[in-house]
C-alpha cells in the first residue's frame, strides 16, 4: 500500500493512526526509490513550479 510510515514509526507521528490502519491488513513493507519528475519542457515546468509556490504562499496567508 502506497504511503506507509517506516516499520518503526513513533506514536507521536501525526500519520501513526493511518499507519496502524494499513498495518492491520498485514502488508509486507517494501521501500522503493523516491518519485522524480521527468522534465520534458523546462520552461513550462519552471512556470508551473513558481505558480505552485505562489499558490502555497497564498494559502498560508489566507489560512
Amino acid at each position: 500500500m502506497w504511503g506507509a510510515l517506516a516499520p518503526d514509526a513513533r506514536e507521536s507521528d501525526p500519520w501513526y493512526g493511518f499507519h496502524r490502519f494499513k498495518a492491520g491488513y498485514g502488508p509486507i513493507h517494501v521501500e522503493y526509490v523516491g518519485t522524480y519528475d521527468l522534465i520534458l519542457k523546462p520552461s513550462l515546468y519552471n512556470t508551473l513550479n513558481i505558480a505552485d509556490k505562489m499558490r502555497w504562499m497564498f494559502l498560508r496567508m489566507r489560512g
